[in-house]
């Protein structure tokens, strides 16, 4: 991924644009994965080349603007994903985090006195 795309992913995450795998719905229902994301459960991971890269594969994850016009548990259902490898995860997560404090840095002091 390039830096660009990381960075524009951080600020789409931190804005709430963004549904992925590190959802606590999902953590809770780890099964939901192959319904929210339907590539899954149509064998995206099935080639020999995404079978090389499976482990490396942090979460998997799409805008919001991409979902379906139903759901499943109170989560959106997408037929089209993107993933993030775990190098490339770290440096986003950092990224987002970052975003959230500075948001809550921005919002907790008045900006004009």
């Amino acid at each position: 991924m390039k830096p660009q795309e990381k960075a524009q992913l951080a600020i789409d995450i931190s804005d709430g644009k963004v549904f992925g795998t590190w959802d606590r719905r999902l953590n809770d229902q780890p099964s939901l994965v192959g319904s929210v994301f339907m590539p899954v459960a149509f064998g995206m991971f099935g080639t020999p080349e995404m079978q090389a890269i499976r482990e490396d594969i942090a979460h998997l994850y799409e805008y919001f603007d991409k979902a379906g016009p139903r759901s499943i548990n109170g989560c959106p259902i997408f037929y089209s994903a993107h993933f993030i490898l775990k190098p490339d995860w770290e440096i986003v997560l950092a990224r987002v985090t970052e975003l959230e404090e500075f948001k809550k840095k921005m919002t907790s002091q008045p900006l004009f006195d």
